[in-house]
C-alpha cells in the first residue's frame, strides 16, 4: 500500500476493532499499533495520518480520557521528527483534538501535553513552538480564561529557561496572546 492508502485503511480498521475495548485498552492499543504502522512513512505523511486517525479514534472518549491518550500517544509518535516537523504536527493535531473540550479542560490538557512534547527542544525552538501553538488553542477563550491559561502554562514551560531566554519568550508570546484584547 502507499502511505495514503495505508492511512485510510487504519482509520477504517481501527473504527471496527476497538468498539468493545474500554478507553484505557483502546489507548494502549493505539500506542502500540501506531508505533508499528508508521515506520516507513515520512514525517509529513505520518503527521497527516495521525491527524486523520486521532479524529476517528477518540470520538467516544471523555475529555480526560482523550487527554491522557494524546499525551501517551504523542510521546511515541514524534520521536523521529525534527522540532520543526513536531511543531507543525502538534499545531494541526491540537486544533482537531480539543474542539469539544471546555476551556478549563483544554487548558489542563495543553499544560500536560506541553510538558511532554518540548523536552528535547532548545529554548528558542520551544519558544517558537508555544507562540504558534498558543495562537491556535486560545481562539475561543475569553480574555479572562486566556489569562488563566497562560499563567498556568507559562509556569510549566519556562522552568528550564535562563532569565534572558524567559524574557524573550514572554515578549514574543505576549505580543501574540493580547492581540484581540481590548
Amino acid at each position: 500500500m502507499t502511505n495514503p492508502e495505508r492511512g485510510w485503511f487504519y482509520v477504517e480498521l481501527n473504527k471496527a476493532q476497538t468498539e468493545s475495548m474500554t478507553n484505557p485498552e483502546r489507548g494502549w492499543f493505539y500506542v502500540e499499533l501506531n508505533k508499528a504502522q508508521t515506520e516507513s512513512m515520512t514525517n509529513p505523511e505520518r503527521g497527516w495520518f495521525y491527524v486523520k486517525l486521532n479524529k476517528a479514534q477518540t470520538e467516544s472518549m471523555t475529555n480526560p480520557e482523550r487527554g491522557w491518550f494524546y499525551v501517551e500517544l504523542n510521546k511515541a509518535q514524534t520521536d523521529n521528527m525534527t522540532n520543526s516537523e513536531r511543531g507543525w504536527f502538534y499545531v494541526e493535531l491540537n486544533k482537531a483534538q480539543t474542539d469539544n473540550m471546555t476551556n478549563s479542560e483544554r487548558g489542563w490538557f495543553y499544560v500536560e501535553l506541553n510538558k511532554a512534547q518540548t523536552e528535547s527542544m532548545t529554548n528558542p525552538e520551544r519558544g517558537w513552538f508555544y507562540v504558534e501553538l498558543n495562537k491556535a488553542q486560545t481562539d475561543n477563550m475569553t480574555n479572562s480564561e486566556r489569562g488563566w491559561f497562560y499563567v498556568e502554562l507559562n509556569k510549566a514551560q519556562t522552568d528550564n529557561m535562563t532569565n534572558s531566554e524567559r524574557g524573550w519568550f514572554y515578549v514574543e508570546l505576549n505580543k501574540a496572546q493580547t492581540e484581540s484584547m481590548t
